[in-house]
């Protein structure tokens, strides 16, 4: 239970029943041999190989990678070299693969070598007035991935990189028949014959239209390639020291997803920039993101400059399991866009939990607080949060002590003529402000006297949103001339 938990992708398994074997026994060989568990999907297959061909080969057969199977058992490799040719072209055809005992010799395949394999399994085929036939086919769609996969390792690396380049532009259009094969090559090749020119050519693509943002682009398939290479080193060589922009919007991120772009990022030295807004994703996710940085000790120097977590399912239980990061992680986190309260990100610069309404009444009032002592942060969104009274005098605190904070949106909040009071009271001493979005909310006769006489002596208040703000012809007299005053949609100003 223990290892499934520290593997989400390897423990997702258990709930079928087949690869709960696998994994099962796989996993009682590993730990009698005291040999390591699998930590990939490749690894899990290997190793489920490996175990096949002890059972129905030798015991004492020990192989570690498929050059050691080619030396001690010749004539198992080459059976599987076979297997693997038609399992590629299998899967390349779309076609299940069947076997009949004639085929055989057409295959060049030996049936006592091919029982000794362990990897496919009889079927006896019923037909009406005729004879019983045996068949056989793969224990399972993914061991032909797998062999499929193996046979592609054995090609040049030209031929390779051909299959990675054009699975990865169709990502966008549909699923593809290799999707878990090129998973499979990436952990069964591990890249090492690759230069890095070469593992820039399908690893790293422009972002966009031509990179205007000065960084490279990955997508998931990218990262779960590096991921079954399970290698920090090539992980490290093939990203670079270069900014990295992973977006990926409005679409379901599992669990898992997170894991692996945690990885990723943990054993890279670039700088990301992650934006997974409206991704469904909850408590379990953020979790397995932190928790994929530290089942190894890593020596990056890279760090995640920008998040954006937000239109997700997260609570506060997620934003702890945030603030367990890795430091040196988020060192250098200068926008965190998330849901509840996070505190003590020495850089951070924007913090936008806008669109959060289980935030509620008095919900903000630690994480604003905590913020009074922050130094560095410019921007606060808190628009359409379902924050009150009491949140609005801790902001009239934070407004009254911050030397940075030069945005505050607190726009579609409904706030009463009492929360507004606060927030101008907490304008008297503030020397930053230069951009206040109030609208959607109650502006009172006695608000606007307020606000009026503040700005006379407030000349850093330049941009005022009071749109929608019930705001009537003489509390618009009382505010005077500013760069952008917005009084938009306030009815009762009427013509005068």
């Amino acid at each position: 239970k223990k290892y499934i938990s520290c593997y989400p992708h390897i423990g997702s398994l258990m709930y079928i029943p087949l690869y709960c074997v696998f994994v099962v026994k796989v996993y009682q060989n590993s730990r009698r041999d005291e040999g390591l568990v699998p930590k990939t999907m490749t690894e899990l297959y290997f190793s489920l190989v490996r175990d096949l061909l002890r059972c129905h080969h030798s015991k004492d057969l020990e192989v570690h990678n498929f050059e050691d199977l080619s030396k001690d058992a010749p004539d198992i490799y080459q059976q599987l070299c076979i297997l693997g040719k038609i399992a590629y072209e299998g899967i390349h055809n779309d076609q299940q693969v069947i076997f009949h005992r004639k085929d055989f010799e057409t295959l060049g395949l030996s049936l006592q070598a091919f029982d000794m394999l362990g990897l496919m399994q009889r079927v006896r085929e019923l037909y009406v007035g005729e004879a019983t036939a045996v068949s056989y086919n793969f224990l399972h769609l993914t061991v032909q991935e797998y062999l499929a996969a193996f046979h592609l390792s054995q090609q040049p690396v030209e031929k390779q990189i051909e299959h990675f380049t054009k699975y990865k532009n169709a990502e966008k259009d549909k699923p593809h028949h290799f999707h878990m094969v090129l998973r499979f090559l990436s952990g069964i090749t591990q890249f090492k014959r690759y230069s890095n020119e070469q593992l820039n050519t399908f690893l790293i693509g422009g972002y966009g239209d031509g990179s205007s943002s000065g960084r490279h682009g990955v997508t998931f398939d990218t990262l779960y390639w590096l991921f079954e290479a399970h290698d920090s080193q090539v992980i490290a060589q093939a990203l670079g020291s270069s900014d990295i922009e992973f977006s990926k919007q409005s679409s379901q991120v599992t669990p898992f997803d997170c894991f692996v772009l945690g990885y990723c990022v943990s054993h890279s030295n670039c700088t990301w920039k992650i934006d997974m807004w409206c991704c469904y994703i909850g408590d379990e996710g953020v979790e397995m993101l932190v928790r994929s940085t530290m089942e190894e000790k890593t020596h990056c120097t890279g760090g995640i400059s920008e998040i954006n977590l937000s239109h997700n399912d997260i609570t506060s239980e997620g934003v702890k399991h945030l603030l367990s990061f890795l430091k040196q992680l988020i060192n250098k986190l200068e926008t965190l866009n998330l849901v509840h309260l996070i505190p003590h990100v020495p850089h951070l610069k924007k913090l936008d939990l806008s669109y959060n309404p289980n935030i509620g009444q008095g919900g903000a009032v630690p994480l604003i607080t905590s913020l009074t002592a922050h130094k560095s942060l410019e921007e606060l969104g808190l628009g359409f949060t379902e924050i009150g009274v009491e949140d609005c005098r801790a902001l009239s605190e934070l407004l009254s002590s911050s030397t940075s904070l030069k945005k505050l949106d607190i726009s579609d909040n409904d706030l009463p003529p009492e929360a507004v009071e606060l927030i101008i009271s907490g304008l008297h001493h503030n020397t930053t402000l230069e951009w206040l979005i109030m609208w959607n909310s109650h502006i009172s006769l006695q608000n606007t006297i307020s606000l009026a006489s503040v700005l006379k002596t407030n000349h850093t208040l330049v941009h005022l949103s009071l749109a929608k703000c019930d705001i009537g012809s003489d509390g618009a007299c009382q505010l005077p001339h500013l760069k952008k005053l917005d009084l938009s949609y306030n009815p009762n100003i009427g013509q005068g």
